[in-house]
């Protein structure tokens, strides 16, 4: 049906048309990294994808690393007695 349909360009109403298949984008779902397991997670940081390995930080680690860093700034002179 899709073969046998009468092309014509919509411009300047020829019938000497091709079809082009445009590349389509489809959005990859987020991954949920606090759900995988420990063998996963490594999987994931093995695999050296910069843009997956922040993304598991962030979303795992994200405010105890977070407090950590924060916490190693704000040191009082007192802390240290």
């Amino acid at each position: 049906m899709y073969d046998a349909a009468a092309l014509l360009c919509p411009a300047c109403k020829s019938a000497d048309v091709s079809r082009t298949i445009a590349p389509v984008a489809i959005p990859k779902a987020d991954r949920n990294y606090s759900k995988m397991s420990s063998q996963e997670m490594l999987s994931v940081l093995e695999s050296g994808e910069t843009g997956q390995v922040e993304a598991l930080f962030k979303q795992v680690g994200g405010s105890q690393a977070e407090r950590a860093e924060h916490s190693s700034d704000s040191v009082d002179s007192a802390d240290l007695v």
